[in-house]
């Protein structure tokens, strides 16, 4: 096994670093992607609280689907808040490698 340079050992390690910075740029994008729609079927499901309490008149429906929206919305919201940290910090790490 021929003997590894160290250019060639700093070329791999740059081509390592800016694969996983992409990768860490691709799962942010997918992140808000996911964010977003987590916050649309929340709302989604405000909006079939109001039709349950107004079309419908069945209040306790209508109660039932508006806590369902508040807890999808908020877990929606601290995990993404999580995965946003999570992310920083990874960044924050290979910038210190480099």
């Amino acid at each position: 096994m021929p003997a590894a340079t160290p250019e060639a050992l700093d070329a791999l390690i740059a081509v390592s670093l800016q694969s996983r910075r992409a990768h860490l740029a691709r799962a942010a994008r997918n992140q808000r992607i996911r964010t977003r729609f987590g916050f649309t079927c929340s709302g989604c499901i405000a909006v079939l609280a109001m039709a349950a309490v107004f079309l419908a008149h069945d209040p306790e429906a209508g109660v039932s689907l508006a806590v369902m929206a508040c807890l999808t919305a908020s877990f929606v919201y601290f995990a993404g808040k999580a995965t946003q940290k999570k992310l920083a910090d990874s960044l924050r790490q290979m910038d210190e490698l480099s």
